[in-house]
């Protein structure tokens, strides 16, 4: 009789396979695409609002695939591109085959994105796009929302301040409300202890902010335009003494933005290279502006930055 494989011949096999199956999933992956948007409109408006090249790839370079998005369609070949817009790369096939799955483990993506065992590269936004597709052919044929009496449709969203309940009618929100559990909801948690028993009221507990979203969207007060202080002048008279008193003028996003440039300059000029910090919060707040794998991030290491110790406050830490 043979002998078993050792525990080094069982790794490789492992890694043999998972790049096997990776191959093979890179391959059928427009055919899935296709048929995601055979059955939902949002996928095929989704599909020909962008043209770009995406180029998946582990980090050693043993499976490499792009993909052409032209118009709606989508044609796959084998290898480097030489100028993708999007370059996905992960560390290994195990890692890429994970976050591939119709149904992920979500702190496996988290810690695969916390810990850069995949990094996005491009242009961003058509790392955006590429992202919202595969959301978005994930939940294909998916039904949200639940018919209301007054012909309203009851959405839930998980905002930072808590799930709540919204009603739109037309494409407007028509009100918020707190979230009332049922019994269709999933049962809370029962803890058991020295002969007593304790289970949480079923109730949703939003923050006050939560409940102010639709303000938030349709408020007269919403800032649309950047705004200046009408006393301060970036290349003269700053007068710092009428912050907080003085009034705002609106102005161009041009002029706001050359503004924000000269600041970045005086404050490296003046004060040095790491004058500027950049925090990255824990929580998981996956906007382009804001993570790791973010426009943020290498806005900063452009710049120069000084960055601020990472949180641990976060579910899983």
């Amino acid at each position: 009789m043979r002998d078993p494989p050792d525990r080094e011949q069982v790794v490789m096999m492992k890694r043999t396979l998972n790049k096997l199956a990776l191959t093979a999933s890179l391959r059928v992956l427009p055919g899935i695409i296709k048929m995601a948007a055979r059955r939902d409109k949002r996928v095929r408006d989704h599909l020909v609002s962008s043209n770009c090249v995406v180029q998946l790839r582990l980090r050693d370079g043993s499976c490499v695939r792009h993909y052409i998005f032209d118009h709606g369609r989508i044609s796959s070949r084998s290898g480097i591109h030489e100028s993708p817009d999007v370059d996905m790369v992960f560390k290994t096939a195990a890692i890429a085959l994970s976050m591939m799955r119709p149904d992920p483990d979500y702190a496996v993506i988290i810690d695969a994105l916390k810990n850069f065992k995949v990094t996005a590269g491009g242009h961003d936004r058509h790392v955006v796009w590429f992202g919202e597709l595969m959301n978005k052919v994930g939940a294909a044929g998916w039904k949200a929302g639940t018919a209301m009496k007054d012909g309203s449709t009851r959405y839930t969203a998980l905002t930072n301040g808590g799930p709540i309940f919204v009603y739109v009618a037309g494409g407007k929100i028509l009100r918020t409300t707190p979230i009332d559990l049922d019994s269709t909801d999933a049962p809370s948690w029962t803890i058991r202890a020295r002969g007593r028993t304790f289970t949480p009221r079923r109730q949703a507990v939003p923050s006050p902010h939560a409940l102010s979203l639709k303000s938030l969207v349709y408020s007269d007060k919403r800032i649309l335009t950047p705004l200046k202080r009408v006393d301060f002048d970036p290349q003269g008279a700053r007068n710092p003494q009428n912050r907080g008193i003085s009034g705002y003028e609106p102005i161009g996003w041009d002029e706001a933005l050359d503004i924000v440039c000269g600041e970045i300059r005086r404050m490296k000029r003046q004060h040095g290279p790491g004058a500027i910090a950049v925090f990255n919060p824990a929580h998981h707040q996956w906007g382009n502006l804001n993570y790791w794998l973010s426009a943020m991030l290498r806005f900063a290491n452009l710049i120069g930055t000084t960055r601020i110790a990472f949180s641990p406050r976060s579910w899983e830490g």
